[in-house]
Order: structure tokens, then C-alpha cells, then sequence
């Protein structure tokens, strides 16, 4: 029995290892991985794709470019933007609405590329600022900076044997290395999942990130295409905000990571371990938080809704006046009658 739970403890100990290892790879890889490079972007704008195996090149692909896709497939739209706006702006009598169908029948589809490459130089500039972020107070560089959150947890990159190395001096991996005590390597093993856990949640998140960048550039054509009609120019200012979000969530996720390596200090291991969670999962949250607050600031639509509501409310108001007074005329007649003498 003594053998078995011994022999168990050990793989509770290699198994803690593994997530260590993991986790280590999770953070570094997501803000050097999901950088946008090349091999990402030929799927926007097209490209060679070429699959490589054992340093070899076995086959190449000339992927089109599903931007280039989406912009054939989305001009029928833009005709239809432009001839509704080009009929209002003439019952209207509008010049300027006039003058907006006719720019975007000239100028959306270049307008179209060039935001596209906008995209591109912000997105791979804010990738590099992030970087930036990270490496700021070290001199090994990336790995050493990312080596640092590892210490939140009680854990050490040694870059020399390549190798994630545990500090016996924390509490929850003291357990694990003390012969006998199945139970506290039991706390120990769990310790290691949820941190596991937290940096696979915050490598998915950065993903997302580069994954809804791409997704929202493919389909940008349309944003663009719908400035061509005033009642739907509020769909640009929504992309907008939205792919604004995610740009900056990454540099923000490496600035709360950087603060996170600061309050470590302020605790012992067991709130250290409890603060390198809560950190990795609030900078994993950025692009689902920052996305929807940015397209809500960009949002153009509330000045239609406004006026809306204010049109409803002088109308409403004018006939509250108008029963009001007719009420108070009724009012009156029947008090004339009642003090007027009869004969």
C-alpha cells in the first residue's frame, strides 16, 4: 500500500512539472505567437502558402485573399447603398448626400485597401510596443521577461537546462516534494492545474484576439461599403470601435502582466499565487473587455435615437398641452354655470 502511494506521488509530482512546463510555454507564446506576421495575414490579403516538413518545402498554395473575395461578393451591396442614397438625397433635395454617393462610388473600393494596410502596420506596431512592454527593466529579453510572472507562482526558467524549475521554498510545491504526504501533494497537483489553466485562458485569449482582428479586416469591406448610405454609417463606426478594442488589448494585457509583477511583492507566497491568477486571467479578459467598450463610445447611432426621443417628447408634450387645455376650458364653462342666477 506505502508502495502504491508512493508511486501515485510521483506521478502527482510529474504531473505538477507538466503543468509548470505548460504554463511557461502558454505565456510566452501569447505575446511572441500570436504576433501578426505574414503567414497570418496572406489569408486576408492573399499570397503563397507554403507547408513546410523537416525544413523542406513540400507544397505551395497561391491562397486569393479573402478580402479580395468579400470585396467581389459585397459591391452588389454597395450599389444598392448608393442608389438608395442617391433617391432620398434627390426627394430631399441634399447636395451633400449627393456628394456621398457619388465619393464612395469612386472612392470605397481604394478606401477599402487602404485601411487594410492601416490595419496592418498598427496592428504588427502595437504587437512590438507590447513586446516592449514586457521587456522593460530586463536585459535577457523576452524570455526573461516572461520568466518573470513565472516567480508570481513560485516557479523558475532556467534558460541554461531549458527547464522549469519549482521553488521548494513555496508552501504548495514544499508539499509535493515531502515523502509521505499524499494528501498536501494532492493540494499541490490542484495548484498547478488552475494555474495551468489561468495560461491556457490567457493564450486562447490572445488568439482570439489576432483571430477577430483577421475575421474583422475580411469583413471590413462592408463597414466601408455602408458609409456610401447615411442610414447606415453607424456600421463603420461600430467596426471601428470593436477592432480598436482589440488592437489595444494586447499592449494593455502586458501592462496589467507588468503591475502584476510589482504587487507580488506585497505578499506571501500563497497571495502571490493567488495574484498571479487573478492578473493572468484580467489581462486573458482585455479583448472581451476593452471590445465592447470601445465600440459603445464609437457607436453612431445614439444621435439618430436621441432625436428620436426628443421628437416623441415634443410630440407627446404638445398633446399633454393641448388636452390640458381644453380640460381647463371645460372647467371653466361648467363654473360659469353653476354661479350664474336663474331666472
Amino acid at each position: 500500500m506505502f508502495n502504491w502511494q508512493e508511486d501515485f506521488q510521483g506521478l502527482l509530482r510529474d504531473g505538477i512539472q507538466g503543468f509548470a512546463e505548460a504554463s511557461w510555454g502558454f505565456i510566452q507564446d501569447a505575446f511572441s505567437a500570436s504576433d501578426l506576421d505574414d503567414h497570418w495575414w496572406a489569408s486576408v490579403v492573399g499570397g503563397e502558402i507554403e507547408t513546410v516538413v523537416n525544413g523542406e518545402v513540400v507544397s505551395t498554395i497561391t491562397h486569393p485573399g479573402m478580402l479580395n473575395v468579400v470585396v467581389v461578393a459585397l459591391i452588389p451591396l454597395l450599389l444598392i447603398f448608393i442608389a438608395i442614397q442617391v433617391i432620398l438625397s434627390m426627394i430631399r433635395g441634399s447636395v451633400a448626400g449627393l456628394m456621398r454617393a457619388m465619393a464612395m462610388a469612386v472612392f470605397a473600393l481604394p478606401a477599402t485597401y487602404i485601411v487594410t494596410g492601416l490595419v496592418w502596420l498598427v496592428v504588427t506596431g502595437v504587437d512590438e510596443v507590447s513586446l516592449w512592454i514586457l521587456q522593460t527593466g530586463t536585459e535577457g529579453g523576452t524570455d526573461e521577461a516572461m520568466a518573470g510572472l513565472l516567480a508570481l507562482f513560485g516557479m523558475t526558467w532556467d534558460s541554461n537546462t531549458q527547464e522549469v524549475l519549482l521553488d521548494e521554498n513555496y508552501m504548495q510545491w514544499q508539499w509535493a516534494v515531502q515523502d509521505g504526504e499524499f494528501g498536501r501533494s494532492m493540494v499541490s497537483f490542484v495548484v498547478g492545474l488552475i494555474i495551468w489553466l489561468a495560461c491556457l485562458v490567457l493564450i486562447l485569449m490572445m488568439v482570439f484576439r489576432l483571430v477577430a482582428i483577421l475575421i474583422l479586416t475580411v469583413f471590413m469591406p462592408a463597414a466601408i461599403f455602408a458609409v456610401s448610405f447615411e442610414g447606415s454609417k453607424a456600421i463603420f463606426s461600430r467596426w471601428a470601435g470593436v477592432m480598436l478594442g482589440l488592437i489595444l488589448a494586447k499592449p494593455m494585457a502586458a501592462v496589467v502582466i507588468k503591475l502584476g509583477l510589482v504587487m507580488s511583492s506585497l505578499g506571501g507566497n500563497w497571495i502571490e499565487a493567488a495574484i498571479g491568477i487573478v492578473i493572468i486571467l484580467v489581462a486573458a479578459a482585455m479583448p472581451l473587455v476593452l471590445a465592447p467598450i470601445f465600440a459603445a463610445v464609437t457607436g453612431g447611432g445614439s444621435t439618430s435615437v436621441d432625436q428620436a426621443g426628443a421628437g416623441m417628447g415634443r410630440s407627446g408634450g404638445g398633446r399633454l398641452e393641448r388636452g390640458a387645455s381644453r380640460t381647463g376650458r371645460s372647467i371653466g364653462r361648467n363654473a360659469k354655470n353653476m354661479v350664474s342666477p336663474r331666472r
